[in-house]
């Protein structure tokens, strides 16, 4: 079946996560992703957790590649680069800002050798601002962004996210920015440079907090697993275990307050409408708990979904594994390894009718699609390999 970008071809010269994962979705939407890693790998195939050598970490945006082993240090290896990047559409790379320059590899230099060609260049701070020098992770820029400030119960210290997501969003983005972008050299013939920052990606995902301060010089209040602008939302005890109840609007509360059997609190004025709930937010979450509290997760689903009133049980990884819907959906995909067998990694949640994403496949060693590349793209028999291995080129 046809893919989206089938006949296009990526370099990944990135690790960790941003990086990756923007190059994986490019691989899942049907480009020949081309893995460029120094000889023994990148730094992100030693993260953790670890089982049986193989990084899982590494593993979540390893699908849909293809990898070969290159030492950008060596003058060979950076001339090598500019011959796979003759032959390519896009470079996705992660260096600190002018470290490709000072190799001889920045987007002037490839340019040259490829005028239709995409540099996606990913940091922490990007390549403009009094920062850009700086070191960046995730956390960091969840920190320096503003969002670890907004998570947490308003008396805790300040909370990242769990997961990573700075480095997720700006993979997305890099995604997005590629797909721009070849929409733009189909029309003129030229490439461009894309410069995405970890820290960007943070302040942009920031909500009403931003207009609020500009407008009034208030911040608005840490709420934990209540949402400020919808009473009640939270996650509430049963029994067995916790059920997420989000009342959106009016007409929702009122839905609620038949199914817990409390239809006289939907005209109570002290909860009237979403202001007068906020303003009692602890009698609203009180009303809530006292019903959900005496039931189990699936018998408050079952009755809150009956009733439509949107809720949810908050599961653990073992249950989202065995949640019907999560498999309906196709989002545990594996990738396979010749010692681990199948690895279970998230699946692809971009649902194309025509053109369907490939979200499994193998999960290939450094290196382990050398010959096959070079000889590929550069003519390189086994003589010339045998040599650039020699020489600690590959």
């Amino acid at each position: 079946m046809a893919t989206v970008l089938d006949g296009i071809r990526v370099l990944d010269l990135t690790q960790f996560t941003a990086g990756p994962l923007c190059a994986m979705i490019l691989g899942d939407l049907g480009a020949d992703v081309i893995k460029v890693e120094r000889p023994g790998g990148e730094d992100g195939r030693r993260a953790l957790p670890v089982v049986e050598d193989v990084s899982l970490y590494y593993a979540l945006n390893a699908r849909n590649k293809r990898s070969v082993t290159l030492n950008l240090n060596d003058p060979e290896g950076r001339r090598i680069l500019k011959r796979l990047a003759r032959r390519s559409d896009v470079v996705v790379e992660s260096f600190r800002p002018g470290r490709l320059d000072r190799l001889g590899l920045g987007y002037a230099d490839l340019r040259r050798v490829n005028r239709g060609l995409t540099l996606v260049s990913i940091t922490g701070y990007g390549h403009t601002g009094p920062y850009r020098d700086r070191g960046g992770f995730d956390m960091i820029a969840q920190a320096v962004g503003g969002l670890m400030s907004l998570n947490g119960e308003p008396d805790d210290p300040p909370l990242k996210v769990a997961t990573s997501v700075a480095a997720v969003f700006t993979g997305l983005n890099g995604a997005l920015g590629v797909l721009a972008a070849l929409r733009h050299r189909d029309r003129t013939g030229e490439g461009q440079w894309i410069d995405l920052a970890l820290l960007d990606n943070v302040v942009a995902q920031i909500e009403a907090d931003i207009p609020f301060y500009g407008l009034t010089g208030q911040t608005l209040p840490r709420t934990g697993n209540r949402r400020l602008y919808t009473t009640p939302s939270n996650a509430y005890r049963a029994r067995d275990g916790y059920v997420y109840v989000a009342s959106g609007n009016d007409a929702n509360w009122r839905r609620l307050c038949a199914a817990i059997g409390r239809p006289e609190l939907a005209e109570d004025p002290r909860f009237r409408t979403n202001h007068d709930r906020r303003a009692n937010l602890k009698e609203t979450d009180r009303a809530v708990q006292e019903w959900l509290g005496d039931r189990s997760v699936d018998e408050a689903v079952t009755t809150l979904t009956a009733a439509k009133v949107p809720c949810g049980p908050v599961n653990d990884i073992p249950a989202v594994f065995a949640d019907p819907q999560i498999a309906a959906r196709e989002m545990i995909a594996t990738l396979t390894h010749p010692r681990l067998g199948s690895i279970p990694i998230p699946g692809q949640p971009l649902k194309l009718s025509q053109t369907p994403l490939r979200a499994g496949g193998e999960l290939a060693d450094p290196g382990q699609h050398n010959a096959e590349v070079y000889r590929e793209l550069l003519g390189a028999g086994p003589r010339k390999l045998a040599t650039w291995t020699a020489a600690g080129i590959i």
